[in-house]
């Protein structure tokens, strides 16, 4: 006869005489599905302002290999649904998370910059209060958007003018507090606000006819404020992500003259929840 699986009541009392499966599982198959000290925690209202924390699936972690199966077992209400819900992420886990990023995108200067491709990474942690609402993290950026043009000069013969090119390179240091929208499943919007600092370095070179002009390059480090508004979708052990960030600070070199570093940042990327 086929060999079966032996089942719950032979376990229990011990039956070594049950069928077995045929064929060993592989103990060093690849693992395709690893978790490690899961948890999902729903709040309850208490009253008018209070809450209250029922945890329904904690400290959960195990391995599957592939080839291999799993059970969940458990009396009704023990969290099953709940870790199964969660496991395919349309429920997000409660527990704390590291958060590490990546980045790319372009952005849209506002005080007269072309625009650039820009790109950056991102550490953190995603708190476990509130179902994993609240988020720290420190972003780091990088972009060198250009500007051209000419100025006339009557100094300069016979040409009476002179062609410039400015490169205004920016690293960004940002430190920043989200609010993430974890009630809506897979789809996470997040919003947040952290001081910017700007380390700028505004090069300028010039020509007048077929003679170059002397490069000067200007260093300074400024601070100013950024915001994030964004959206995640669940997706492997992290969330796609596109964001938009809003910036602002002063900008007073000798070449750019009294201006500012608004802009508009656009981004794509992939953030890790670990």
């Amino acid at each position: 006869p086929p060999a079966r699986l032996r089942v719950i009541d032979e376990f229990i009392a011990g039956d070594a005489s049950a069928p077995t499966p045929r064929g060993a599982k592989d103990p060093q198959a690849p693992v395709v599905l690893e978790v490690r000290a899961l948890a999902k925690s729903f709040w309850l209202r208490r009253g008018l302002f209070g809450k209250r924390e029922f945890q329904a699936v904690r400290d959960v972690s195990f391995a599957l290999r592939r080839g291999h199966t799993l059970g969940v077992v458990g009396e009704s209400g023990s969290g099953k649904t709940t870790l199964g819900l969660t496991l395919l992420r349309l429920l997000e886990p409660s527990g704390g998370a590291v958060l590490l990023g990546g980045k790319v995108g372009g952005i849209i200067p506002f005080g007269g910059l072309s625009p650039f491709v820009t790109g950056g990474i991102e550490a953190g942690y995603v708190f476990p209060w509130m179902n994993r609402a609240f988020a720290a993290a420190l972003d780091v950026d990088y972009t060198a958007p250009k500007s051209d043009g000419s100025q006339d000069d009557a100094r300069l013969i016979p040409t009476g003018k002179y062609e410039w090119k400015l490169t205004e390179q920016q690293l960004a240091i940002m430190p920043v507090v989200m609010y993430r929208f974890t009630s809506l499943g897979k789809l996470v919007p997040y919003a947040g606000i952290g001081p910017r600092i700007l380390m700028l370095r505004s090069t300028v070179k010039g020509s007048a006819g077929d003679k170059t002009i002397s490069e000067t390059t200007e260093q300074s480090t400024k601070v100013g404020v950024g915001v994030p508004i964004g959206v995640e979708y669940a997706l492997g052990p992290g969330a796609l992500l596109g964001e938009l960030l809003l910036q602002y600070g002063g900008l007073d070199h000798t070449a750019t003259g009294d201006t500012n570093t608004g802009a508009l940042n656009i981004f794509l990327g992939y953030r890790f929840l670990l």
